[in-house]
Formats: C-alpha cells, sequence, structure tokens
C-alpha cells in the first residue's frame, strides 16, 4: 500500500477509549464528520499518532483525508 484516501480514522486510533460525541453528531453529516476528525487529533495520545505518521513517512505511504474548504 504507498496512501490512504479518504480515511479519518489514523488520528481515532490514538483515542484512549471512545470519542464523546454530542446527541446531534451525524456520521450522515460531512461537517460534522470533518469537525469531529480535528476534534480526534487534539483528544488523542499524541506519542502513539506520532509513532503511526513516523511509521507511514518510513514506509513512504501518503495520507489524504481529503481537506475540503466549506
Amino acid at each position: 500500500m504507498s496512501s490512504i484516501e479518504h480515511f479519518y480514522g489514523v488520528a481515532d486510533a490514538a483515542l484512549t477509549g471512545i470519542q464523546n460525541f454530542p446527541p446531534e453528531m451525524s456520521y450522515s453529516n460531512e461537517i460534522h464528520r470533518f469537525g469531529r476528525a480535528g476534534e480526534a487529533v487534539r483528544a488523542g495520545r499524541s506519542a502513539k499518532l506520532h509513532a503511526v505518521v513516523d511509521l507511514m513517512v518510513a514506509r513512504h505511504v501518503a495520507w489524504d483525508p481529503t481537506f475540503s474548504i466549506y
């Protein structure tokens, strides 16, 4: 594998436990998913997230979470 496309889950993998989504959170709403992905990066264990990203760099795996401007 040389790239990971359209995927927010790398940051989610660094979480301890589960995300605390508000009741109005909807996976069907791209704006909700995009906003929560940013929270996952902040909430995750940064050492674990950095280790995953460092491994991806070492193995030449690109990560494109498909950034959009709303």
